[in-house]
């Protein structure tokens, strides 16, 4: 799993009516693309931390219902997955 592979994920969870608004998906998308460049230089630290924003991101719109449950969890399985190759 990578951070391209999880943008793909959120276009298509869009596409499908799981992320509610163009907003939620493009503040998701944002902050993948900041994680993406530290995946580029192999700064694993911060890719991990980073990641760890992103899962707070993700349980924050979810709880305010912009994301569904099925779209939540599947977001949120892939970055823990991703999150622990680095």
């Amino acid at each position: 799993m990578t951070t391209e592979d999880l943008l793909k994920m959120i276009d298509q969870l869009k596409s499908d009516g799981m992320i509610a608004n163009n907003e939620t998906a493009n503040m998701l998308k944002m902050h993948l693309q900041a994680v993406q460049q530290f995946e580029r230089k192999q700064s694993a630290e911060k890719v991990f931390k980073h990641m760890d924003g992103f899962l707070d991101l993700l349980n924050r719109q979810y709880q305010v219902g912009d994301i569904s449950e099925q779209g939540y969890q599947q977001l949120k399985i892939e970055a823990k997955s991703m999150q622990q190759q680095w």
